[in-house]
C-alpha cells in the first residue's frame, strides 16, 4: 500500500512538472515573440492567448498566438511559428489596414446605401510585402501602403441590403459613385460584391442565408425575380480600375450576363 501511494505521488508531482514546463516554454515563446514583432515594426505588442497544438495527428507541433499592439488592445492579430524557430507568419498588418480602411469607406458606404446596409469589408496583404525585417512607422500608414504597394493589397467589399424594388440603373448610380470615392481616397483595385434583396424576402433569406448568400464567384452578375436574388454583381480589382461610367458596367454585365 505504501509503495502504491509512493508510486501515486510520484505520477501526480510529474504530471504538475510538466505542466510547469509547458507554461514556462510558452511564456518563453511569447516573450520572444514580442522581441521580435518590436524589432520588426518599432513598436510594442501584447500577446493575448497562446498556445501550442499539433497540425496532425502524431505530426510536428506549432505555436498559434493572438495578439494587440500596445494601446489599441482592440485590433487583434494572429501569429503562428514553430516552437523554438525565429520565424513567423503575422497578419498585423492585414488586420490593421482592415480597419483602417473600414473607416474611411464605412460612412460612404452608409450615405450610398442607407445604415442598415450589411457591410463586410476584408483586406489581404501580399506576404512579400509583409516579410520585409523592419517595417517602420510610416510605412505601416494605410494611405502610403495605398500609393506605394496597391499591387500588394487585395481589399474587398461586400454590400448586401434588402428594398422594396430594385432598379437596375439606380443601382448602378450608386455603384459607380461608391467606386469613384474609392478611388479618390486611392483604393483603386478592389474587389466589390453588391447584393440586393427585397424586403419581402428577407424573413427567408434569414431563415435558409445558405440557400441565397452563397453564390459561386464566377456567376457575377445575376437578375433573378422570384423568391430569390434580384440583382447581385461581382466586381473583380481589374474591373473596378477600369470602370470610370455607368456604361462601362453595363458592358461587364452584358459580358457576363
Amino acid at each position: 500500500m505504501v509503495a502504491l501511494l509512493l508510486l501515486l505521488t510520484i505520477s501526480v508531482l510529474s504530471a504538475c512538472t510538466g505542466n510547469i514546463q509547458g507554461e514556462e516554454k510558452l511564456q518563453n515563446e511569447a516573450d520572444a515573440i514580442k522581441v521580435s514583432l518590436l524589432e520588426k515594426y518599432e513598436r510594442s505588442f501584447h500577446v493575448l492567448e497562446i498556445k501550442e497544438h499539433t497540425v496532425q495527428l502524431g505530426g510536428s507541433s506549432i505555436i498559434h498566438a493572438k495578439l494587440a499592439p500596445a494601446g489599441e488592445e482592440e485590433l487583434h492579430f494572429t501569429l503562428e511559428k514553430v516552437p523554438g524557430e525565429e520565424t513567423f507568419k503575422e497578419n498585423y498588418l492585414a488586420e490593421k489596414w482592415n480597419r483602417d480602411a473600414e473607416k474611411i469607406v464605412q460612412s460612404e458606404i452608409a450615405e450610398i446605401y442607407g445604415a442598415n446596409a450589411f457591410i463586410q469589408f476584408q483586406f489581404s496583404v501580399r506576404e512579400n510585402l509583409t516579410e520585409q525585417e523592419v517595417i517602420s512607422s510610416e510605412r505601416q500608414d494605410l494611405l502610403y501602403a495605398l500609393s506605394n504597394h496597391q499591387d500588394q493589397l487585395v481589399p474587398f467589399i461586400q454590400i448586401i441590403y434588402s428594398q422594396k424594388e430594385v432598379s437596375d440603373e439606380v443601382e448602378l448610380k450608386k455603384l459607380l459613385s461608391l467606386i469613384t470615392f474609392l478611388k479618390e481616397n486611392n483604393l483603386h483595385h478592389i474587389r466589390i460584391s453588391l447584393d440586393i434583396y427585397a424586403k419581402e424576402l428577407e424573413k427567408k433569406i434569414v431563415k435558409h442565408p445558405e440557400k441565397y448568400l452563397e453564390l459561386p464567384f464566377s456567376e457575377r452578375v445575376e437578375f433573378i425575380q422570384k423568391d430569390r436574388i434580384l440583382f447581385t454583381l461581382l466586381l473583380e480589382d481589374q474591373d473596378t480600375a477600369a470602370v470610370e461610367t455607368v456604361q462601362d458596367l453595363n458592358r461587364i454585365i452584358d459580358e457576363e450576363g
